[in-house]
Parts: C-alpha cells; structure tokens; sequence
C-alpha cells in the first residue's frame, strides 16, 4: 500500500505541448512533469523547442481544476503575505508548499520560476489563464502599477466569494425541482418494472382485457424497453455535440444569447451578472485602475460573451468621450436603476460608491428572485410530480379493479 501511495505522490501532471524539432517541423504531444520547468527541460532533453506548455485535462474523479473556493483562499492567504512585507517569491513558493492541491501546487511552482526568471506577477499568472480568469490577472496587473496589491487582491477574493456564493444559489434554486421530478419519475419506473406487468400477466391468464389507463402505462414501458437503450445513446450523443459546440466561439455566444433570454432562468442570470459586473467595475474603480481598463476586466468578468461585446462597444464609445452611463445604457442590458445609479455617480465623481451600492443592491435582488422563483416553481414542480406518480397509481388501482371483475366473471 505504502509502495502504491508513493508511486502516486511521484506521478506528475501531464501537460499538452507544441514544440519544434530540429528540422523547425511543429510537434504536438504530451508529457508528465512536476512543473511546466520540468516539462519543458524533458522536451529540451528530448531536442525539441517547446513553444507552448500546457495542463492537460484529464477526465477522472482526481482533483484536477483548481475550484473558486481554493483560488479565493489562495488569494486572501497571498494578500495577508504582501501586506506583513514577505517578499512576493517567497509567499508564493511557501503557499505551493503548503497546498495539497496538485494542480494548483504545478501552478504555483510555475508562477514562482516565472518570478525569478524576471516575470511581473500579472505576467505569471496570465501564462495560467485557466486557474487565474480574466478579472485576476487584470487586477493584479493594475495593482502593479498603483502599489496597492493587497488590497487588490483582497477585492479579487471578495469578487470571487460573491461570485461563488451567487453560483450556489443559482444551483440551489434548482436542485429541489431535480430532485422532485428524479423521485417520481424513479417511483414511475419502480411500479411500471416490478408491479405493473405482474398484472399483465394475471389478466392473460384470467383472458380478460387490462383497463385503458393500464394498457397505456405498459405500451409507454414496452416502448422505452424496445428502444430506450437508443434513445439514451441519442441524448448522450445529443450533449456531447452540444458541449463540442458551446467550446467553440460561435457555439458559447448562440449559447449566451440563449440563457439571457430565457424565462425566469433568463432573469436570474442577467441579475447576478449586472451585480457581478458593478461589484467588479467599482472595485476597480476604488483601486485607481483607469476606466477604460476597468470596463475591460468586468467585461471579462460577465462570463458572458454578450455582455462582454457589448461592454467592450461601451468602452469604445465612452473613451470617445460619451461617459459611461450613456454607452452602458445603449446595451440594453442593463436595469434602468443601475444605469441611473452610475450616472448620479458621474456626476457627483463618485462613481466607485454608486457602483459598490448598485452591486449590494442587486445583491439582494438576487436573493429576493431566487425566493420568488422557488415559491412559483415548488408548487408547479409538486403538482407536476402528483401527476406523474397519480397516473401510476390510477393504472394500477384501474389494474387491481380490473382483476378483481375478471376473477368474479
């Protein structure tokens, strides 16, 4: 057991590569290190140049990507360093050290050769984008140039505990209505399989005739026994194309413009994104990153490609010397509110505090839909259940009618 635990802790990650061997052709392979540093001198060892080195993703159950709750103590743990005066190196060699992550740990070794070969911090994390997004990579880099550090990377640990929590209660709000609709449907399959066909058997031995209802739900499970093995490989091909899809550009802003739209989901996800994006853009703001830079990172920020063009149209026309307010506005994403909010905050040069305001408001906002939305969808969702398990029961208490009529005949 000791022998199989080492052999674990010596395993790398692996890493996908682009390289060019000595005739200058491109190569294209994978290889498994300790840290980008090894894999890039195992290729050198190898006589081959590497020109991009990257983690591989790997589907299995180990924990390979870094989740936002381990990069937001990262952050804090890293801010808490800068702030007593440790050297930038060395917290983040020390913090590579004491995480257990192995991704993460690749992560930040590479980050800690980056710094000693004469990177900016900005510039190792951006070697990195899927650990460290967007809005982390241009807050530190902001922050560089300011001084403020810590505090940047404070409001970035703040900015990604809102974004988190704002994902779980999404996720929250629609794990009762799955689960209730995985329960009956399960109760539906337990009846219709194990039940159900006894009474089919009983009636052809009896020569009688199963009521409707009954002969309705058996077609129903012949069906699904005849091709759901099909069918589910369809809907399994079906998601894997429509997750091939939304990777590509086009296929993720189809996707975007989709969600937005839809009811009720459609709402909940416009109003954690304009709180997502005043939160970021005031926090930028506050820091003393320029506007135009801060639009661009809370763009980035959205996650969402429609809101992310749009802003990035806004900013153009803003640093045509239109404001913010205005150009925001002509998205037509945005509740009126918050536009008025970052308009008073033009005015008044505060624009940070109304965006900070606008942020907590939306905040609550948020909660207050997510608490309306479950109120309409638990009873729709209950009464949707009693239906489908109601069916069942009034083919079998149709079925048990039935059988009882038969047997006195």
């Amino acid at each position: 057991m000791e022998n199989v635990t080492r052999r674990k802790e010596e395993q790398g990650i692996r890493y996908r590569f682009v390289a060019r061997d000595a005739d200058g052709k491109r190569r294209r392979g994978k290889v498994e290190a300790k840290s980008s540093r090894e894999a890039k001198t195992a290729l050198m060892e190898r006589g081959l140049e590497p020109t991009r080195v990257r983690v591989r993703r790997q589907f299995n159950l180990s924990p390979r990507k870094v989740k936002q709750t381990e990069l937001m103590h990262f952050t804090r743990q890293l801010a808490v360093f800068v702030r007593a005066d440790i050297p930038i190196l060395e917290g983040i060699e020390g913090l590579a050290a004491s995480t257990e992550h192995k991704t993460m740990k690749a992560t930040l070794i590479d980050v800690g050769d980056a710094l000693r070969s004469g990177r900016t911090l900005s510039e190792a994390f951006g070697e990195h984008p899927d650990v460290f997004p967007a809005v982390y990579r241009g807050a530190v880099r902001a922050s560089e140039r300011t001084g403020n550090l810590d505090a940047a990377l404070n409001r970035v640990a703040a900015y990604i505990e809102r974004a988190v929590e704002n994902k779980r209660k999404l996720a929250s709000a629609f794990t009762y209505p799955i689960i209730v609709i995985v329960v009956a449907v399960l109760v539906v399959i337990l009846l219709s399989v194990f039940v159900i066909p006894r009474f089919e058997g009983f009636f052809d031995e009896l020569g009688g005739e199963m009521p409707l209802v009954t002969r309705i739900l058996v077609g129903l499970m012949d069906f699904l026994a005849s091709w759901g093995l099909l069918l589910g490989v369809g809907v399994i091909a079906l998601m894997l194309s429509l997750s091939a899809v939304t990777r590509m550009n086009w296929g993720r802003s189809k996707l975007d413009a989709l969600v937005i739209k839809l009811p009720l989901l459609g709402d909940l996800v416009k109003t954690a994104i304009v709180e997502r994006f005043c939160f970021a853009l005031g926090s930028m703001v506050e820091a003393a990153v320029t506007l135009p830079e801060a639009l661009e990172i809370a763009g980035e920020g959205t996650g969402n490609t429609v809101f992310k063009r749009r802003i990035n149209e806004a900013r153009d026309q803003m640093m045509q010397g239109e404001g913010i307010a205005g150009p925001i506005a002509a998205t037509g994403l945005f509740p009126v509110p918050a536009v008025q909010m970052m308009r008073a905050g033009e005015r008044a040069g505060t624009l940070e505090d109304q965006l900070l305001t606008a942020a907590e408001f939306y905040g609550k906002e948020l909660d207050f839909k997510l608490a309306k939305y479950t109120a309409l969808v638990e009873p729709a969702i209950i009464v949707l259940a009693a239906v489908i398990v109601g069916f069942v029961a009034i083919a079998l208490v149709s079925a048990i009618y039935g059988l009882i009529g038969a047997t006195e005949l």
